[in-house]
């Protein structure tokens, strides 16, 4: 088998009996439920043993600086040449250091494509039952309808409820003039303020954590209560308030920023900020620790 053809199995979707779900946030009602899509580290180890060969790679641990704990996975291929991935780990509710690692492992692996397909599902949304909680095992309606081993089938989004927006984003404010900064932020705030959806975390589904961190942000405009944080994938005019309108964030939702030696910042924010989706339906920020794992 030679490079390329080990690289292309290892970026097969994900077969959907080893995907699992677990609730992302709920919507303000409370009776609904986004399940975001994950795998296991079980599931990464076999598919690494499956097509690189058991012998054929290994992953190594090593914190950074207090509590940051990166793998890299190195792969040995048929050729004779070695790779390495690297990636950190985000401690979890549960056993902070044993899900830090499988944290980190899982990360690592998209990097050589394994799990990287679940980036491109849609939403899935869960009826709460009356206590507010979904089930654990819980799954999309007709999901493993005739599934067979070692296929894996198209994965098309159930329909779900608009998940909630953010601020100058919301439908039908694209021609809000910014008249003024000050004021403009405001508004940001207030509309933060009402969509903010209930984030309590629910009993019988794996912790998530409803804070993410989204880096390679241009910080170009700030208020006292909103800041104009740039994603590095915007390719408009920075100087069109118009295009830029929907980047602003409110303070309230930030938790920490980091400058980064380029001199764009890492932001610490709630999810369903960063996730709130754009006009073109993409999410406001890629987040870097959204991984679907």
């Amino acid at each position: 088998m030679t490079n390329q053809e080990i690289k292309k199995m290892l970026r097969e979707p994900t077969p959907k009996e080893r995907i699992k779900f677990r609730v992302g946030y709920t919507n303000r009602a409370g009776n609904k439920a986004c399940m975001l899509a994950y795998v296991d580290a079980r599931y990464v180890q076999d598919r690494l043993d499956d097509v690189v060969g058991a012998d054929n790679w290994n992953a190594d641990y090593e914190y950074s600086g207090t509590s940051s704990l990166f793998c890299t996975i190195t792969v040995h291929w048929p050729d004779g040449k070695r790779t390495k991935k690297t990636d950190v780990g985000v401690e979890t509710d549960v056993e902070k250091e044993k899900g830090q690692a499988s944290d980190a492992f899982k990360r690592a692996a998209v990097h050589y494509g394994i799990g990287r397909d679940l980036y491109g599902l849609g939403d899935y949304w869960a009826d709460c039952n009356d206590g507010g909680y979904v089930d654990k095992n819980w799954t999309p309606p007709g999901w493993l309808t005739n599934v067979i081993t070692k296929e894996v089938n198209t994965i098309t989004p159930s329909s779900h409820p608009e998940p909630p927006t953010l601020g100058p984003g919301d439908p039908g404010d694209e021609n809000i003039p910014p008249h003024n900064v000050q004021e403009f932020a405001k508004e940001v705030t207030e509309r933060a303020a009402e969509k903010a959806p209930d984030t309590a975390l629910k009993e019988e589904t794996p912790p998530e954590k409803e804070l993410v961190m989204v880096s390679n942000l241009e910080k170009a405009r700030e208020t006292d209560k909103a800041i104009l944080y740039i994603p590095g994938s915007f390719a408009g005019d920075k100087n069109d308030s118009e295009q830029t309108k929907h980047f602003w964030l409110a303070k309230s939702l930030i938790v920490k920023e980091e400058q980064l030696m380029n001199g764009r910042a890492k932001v610490q924010m709630q999810r369903w900020a960063a996730e709130s989706p754009l006009p073109d339906g993409s999410p406001r920020y890629m987040i870097d620790d959204d991984v679907p794992f």
